[in-house]
């Protein structure tokens, strides 16, 4: 396979240790991200073996509606129909075969209850995007969304036991000394100093940034750019700061000097016609950590870990933050030699992965690559003219 050195690592044996512990949509969203990175903007340069893989990605994440696989590729949906029926996911091929015959389901509306309130009623469709040969192909694309689980479990199991003849190259950015990697501070290259300072500026510089998030409709993959707001707390007063400074472990130093900017904040927050705002990602305020890290402990049993108990940095990491949409927490470590990065407290801790070498990164992925933090459990979405979008 071209574009993996001879004898290099196959990264699917990498997802495939992590896989008991997520989704299928998880495992084959990273495969086709990281076909994408590596042969973006021409799929056509895909490996041979490769090919077939590809629209399997594309149609169980969603990537076009299905109004586009009619038009531009029936005879990858007509492959794609005939192993939902091998596999037994029947209601998924039958509403292939309508499909493909030309057979689109009527309009329909999704209709949500509201306590005490009118139900609303949305329609699903009148997108250009959906319609083929003088249909509205939205509902049939939402009946078929409905019946991917089984479907997307089978091909994730499919593509693992078939590792053997599929290599796939690692991420760009893997295997790179970490203070190379895009937008990480070099936090053991610099001062105490130096490292609040880079916190503090990539923090100011994401709230400088225009107030807009691009998301992805995961039905039909199309991009938006999507209005958002900070709601930001006042910064910590000097005497706390001191005060804060001597107490928590001369790693947590970065944080804190975000906290003196702003105590607190709710990031990446969308209003507007949502009756309830969406919150990307919450800040807690420094007299809060204590509290949080304690229920974030007491959450993660020993089970979680291979060795059947944490290592002591667990112990001593302090969970400043948490996504709109997750249970878990991203987590500074304060001690051992992953002193000062940032981690995931379910997804990543377990492993003994450091998702940023320093808070400056993060906050420097919140600025450039929001998704890497907003994404980084997959449970986010917010609200697009009705439609669940993530971010990209």
């Amino acid at each position: 396979m071209t574009g993996l050195r001879s004898g290099g690592e196959n990264y699917l044996d990498v997802l495939a240790a992590q896989r008991p512990e997520r989704s299928a949509f998880w495992l084959l969203d990273a495969v086709y991200r990281n076909l994408e990175q590596h042969y973006s903007p021409a799929p056509s340069a895909l490996p041979a073996v490769w090919q077939p893989w590809w629209d399997l990605l594309q149609f169980c994440l969603g990537v076009n509606p299905i109004a586009q696989w009619l038009r531009t590729a029936p005879d990858a949906l007509q492959r794609i129909q005939a192993l939902a029926a091998l596999a037994g996911e029947n209601a998924l091929a039958d509403h292939l075969a309508h499909a493909l015959q030309g057979q689109a389901l009527p309009a329909m509306a999704v209709t949500f209850s509201q306590l005490g309130e009118q139900d609303l009623h949305l329609p699903i469709g009148g997108l250009p995007q959906d319609w083929h040969d003088g249909q509205d192909w939205a509902a049939s694309d939402a009946a078929i969304q409905l019946q991917l689980d089984g479907f997307a479990r089978i091909v994730a199991d499919l593509l693992l036991q078939e590792r053997h003849a599929l290599l796939l190259p690692a991420p760009a950015h893997r295997g790179l000394p970490r203070h190379s990697l895009p937008g990480l501070a070099q936090p053991h290259a610099t001062t105490p100093a130096q490292q609040m300072q880079q916190s503090r500026a990539a923090f100011a510089a994401l709230l400088q940034q225009p107030k807009a998030l691009q998301v992805r409709t995961p039905g039909h993959g199309q991009r938006h750019r999507l209005p958002v707001t900070h709601r930001l707390q006042p910064g910590l007063s000097a005497e706390l700061f001191e005060f804060y400074r001597v107490l928590l472990p001369q790693a947590a130093a970065p944080l804190l000097a975000v906290a003196q900017l702003h105590d607190g904040a709710d990031l990446f927050v969308q209003c507007g016609p949502v009756s309830v705002a969406i919150v990307g990602l919450t800040l807690f305020p420094v007299g809060q950590w204590s509290a949080r890290t304690a229920a974030m402990h007491s959450c993660l049993s020993n089970e979680a870990w291979p060795q059947g108990e944490p290592p002591c940095w667990w112990a001593q990491s302090i969970a400043f933050a948490q996504g709109g949409a997750d249970d878990e927490h991203w987590l500074l470590v304060t001690t051992g030699p992953q002193a000062g990065g940032v981690t995931l407290s379910a997804t990543d801790a377990p492993h003994g992965r450091v998702r940023f070498a320093s808070t400056a990164a993060f906050f420097t992925a919140l600025q450039h690559q929001p998704a890497r933090v907003l994404a980084a459990s997959g449970h986010l979405l917010y609200d697009c003219a009705g439609r669940p979008c993530e971010p990209v």
